[in-house]
């Protein structure tokens, strides 16, 4: 911890941040599909051991899990981690029902920032 006048301030990923939060709240599962994007969220869950990651092959598949997660356990929010744009528009018809249902249900999308391309891997 840094101190300035007096404050002190934390330093943590992003990834901490949200899996912190999401911990603090009593996430015990987060529903996703694993991707490039989600590398650096899915590498901090060693550090959370109350959290357990369960893969879906699809977005579709991934939110309607967590969406029967939480019809089903009562108290529990069911968080569903998604790729951005494609990602989260395959599992809108879960999210929707969802929410016309009044269960709780969060979708976390993940973007890179940068792009991937054939040149970087190469010399990577």
């Amino acid at each position: 911890m840094a101190s300035t006048s007096g404050m002190s301030t934390v330093t943590m990923t992003g990834a901490t941040a949200i899996l912190s939060a999401l911990a603090e709240e009593g996430t015990r599962y987060i529903f996703g599909v694993a991707g490039t994007s989600e590398i650096p969220l899915v590498a901090e869950l060693p550090s959370f051991n109350d959290i357990q990651y369960l893969m879906g092959l699809h977005e579709a598949v991934a939110v309607g899990m967590a969406d029967g997660f939480a019809r089903a356990a009562s108290n529990a929010v069911g968080i569903a981690l998604v790729h951005a744009t494609q990602g989260t528009l395959n599992g809108m018809g879960y999210e929707r029902a969802a929410f016309r249902d009044g269960i709780p249900l969060g979708s976390l999308t993940a973007h890179r920032r940068d792009r991937c391309t054939y040149s970087s891997l190469r010399t990577a």
